[in-house]
This record gives C-alpha cells, structure tokens and sequence, in this order.
C-alpha cells in the first residue's frame, strides 16, 4: 500500500505522523509554528494527542 505521509509506531504501539511532514503534504502557506499553535487551540493536549520535542537546525 502507498503511504501519502509516512506512519510510525510509537514505544506504545499508536500509530503517529510527524506535524512538519503532515503540514508540507497539506501544503498550508502558513509557517509551521503558526499553523501548529492555531491547530492546538482545538483542544489537543500535549503528551496525550501530540508529543513535542524541539528539532534545531544550523543555517
């Protein structure tokens, strides 16, 4: 089967995307980190429908 964005399993076996790589195949104009926080006033909760970590990156 083809995947359209790549799916994970996790330590307890929950299915997972990561945020970055579902926000480029969507294809949103808006900066990640401004499409995330407008995303998690949905409701989500950290650590329960998302696990954040940071991820730095030299320019």
């Amino acid at each position: 089967m083809n995947q359209l964005i790549t799916i994970t399993q996790n330590e307890n076996n929950d299915q997972v995307v990561s945020g970055r790589e579902l926000h480029e195949f969507l294809e949103v104009k808006t900066p990640y980190h401004i499409w995330f926080e407008r995303m998690a006033e949905y409701g989500f909760a950290e650590n329960v429908d998302f696990i954040g970590f940071e991820q730095k990156v030299q320019n």
